[in-house]
């Protein structure tokens, strides 16, 4: 399991944009006919995993990070099982 994909909630997303271009260095590039923009955090060749930028909303209220798992029932267990509650079913 690792992290694959991450969502930062801004409220203006192109000032946001902006920011993380100037400051890191990311190639940001606003998704055709969607309040998102898509974050290319580096080169492929290098580690490391690229994101978005999301309109600030109910859903999307703090950071939120993707993590790929081999069987999403067998992973929504056990994160139960260790004290995790599960805030929007798959």
């Amino acid at each position: 399991m690792r992290p694959v994909h991450f969502e930062l909630p801004v409220v203006d997303q192109a000032r946001a944009a902006a920011f993380y271009e100037k400051v890191f260095g990311w190639d940001i590039q606003q998704w055709e006919g969607a309040p998102y923009w898509l974050a290319t955090t580096g080169p492929d060749t290098e580690a490391g995993i690229n994101g978005a930028l999301g309109q600030k909303s109910e859903d999307l209220s703090v950071p939120m990070f993707v993590i790929e798992v081999p069987n999403i029932d067998a992973a929504m267990l056990s994160v139960v099982e260790a004290g995790a509650t599960i805030v929007h079913s798959k």
